[in-house]
Parts: C-alpha cells; structure tokens; sequence
C-alpha cells in the first residue's frame, strides 16, 4: 500500500482540482452568505442579467424619464440585484420558519396557475430576458413567498416593510466582493 500512496495522493490532488474547476466554471461557488444560506454565483450573475436586460429596455421605452439623476451604473445594478437577492433570502427563511412544511404548497397554489402561461413566458422573455422556469423561480416564487409571508404579518399586526427592515439589520450577511459591501442593512457599491 504504501508503495501505491504518492499516486493515491496524485489522484486525490488532481480530482480535487478538477472537482474546484468544476465548480467555478459552473458559477457554485459562493458570492454571499446570509444567515446559513449560500447565495452562488450563478444565482447572482442569472439575476444580474434579468435585471440588466429589464433596465435597457425600460431605457429604451422610457429614455430620460425614467430616472430623475444620471442612468444608472453597473456597480448601483448589481448592489440592487444583490440587495433583492439577499432580502429574499431572508424572506424565504422566515416564510419557511413561520408556515413550515406547508409553505411549498402555499406557494404552489399561488403560482401553479401561471406553470403553463404561454402570455406570460413571452412577457417574462421580452421583460426580463428569462425562460419561464428561470421566470418562475426568479421572480413568481419569491413575490409569492413576500405574498404569503405579508399575509402572515398582518395577522400579528406588522408589516413586511417595518418587519424586513429589522430583519436585514439583524441578519448576519457576508458579502464576498470587492465591488459591494454590507452595510448593516443594505448592500452598498464601494
């Protein structure tokens, strides 16, 4: 056996490089964490693009009139979509704690109708450049889970704005960039 190590040790070397070109080719790797939750770089650079291509065409329908300042840059985009994609994050843990294992159902019943939506696969293509499944997860699912956990608010007197607000100033997020940091309630471009 021992004579078999050095190539044992070659092998296990080379799967694991392998394995971490892999792994960032296909964007898992992490871009932030949030609470225990890990957002990828594929979530992120998905939901980047939908949010970019959904900015240039209201550029191009509204022009000017659409932002009172200057357009915005790419650093302020990608601080929004990160803003967005952490805020859901947070959404979704706590929809999660307070209904449990209904919540898929709920959600499914909110968004189930729209599965097979011809009308709304092309609006989600010409809007935000997405397929209708990556419509459905990025931006149906999530509203749904705002929707449900609102709803839930409400019902203990609270609203998901003063809820949320408390919420992202309380959660533990770690941002792995040097172009966003967290300020303690908000993603900001540095």
């Amino acid at each position: 056996m021992s004579r078999y190590k050095p190539y044992l040790i070659f092998v296990a070397i080379l799967a694991i490089g392998v394995g971490a070109i892999i792994v960032i080719a296909e964007g898992e790797y992490p871009v932030a964490i949030v609470g225990t939750s890990v957002i990828s770089a594929k979530t992120f650079n998905d939901e980047y693009r939908a949010a970019s291509f959904y900015y240039i065409n209201a550029l191009k329908v509204y022009g000017t009139a659409l932002t009172s300042t200057a357009p915005l840059t790419d650093a302020e985009i990608q601080a929004s979509v990160m803003n967005q994609i952490i805020e859901n994050q947070i959404i979704r843990d706590e929809a999660q704690k307070e209904m449990g294992s209904g919540l898929g159902a709920m959600i499914q019943g909110k968004v189930g109708a729209y599965a097979n939506d011809v009308d709304l696969a092309k609006a989600g293509s010409a809007v935000y450049g997405l397929a209708p499944q990556a419509l459905m997860a990025d931006v149906l699912v999530p509203e749904a889970t705002r929707e449900i956990l609102q709803g839930q608010l409400l019902l203990e007197g609270e609203t998901i704005d003063s809820w949320l607000a408390d919420a992202k100033k309380s959660e533990r997020v770690i941002i792995f960039s040097s172009q966003l940091k967290w300020d303690g309630s908000q993603v900001v471009s540095n």
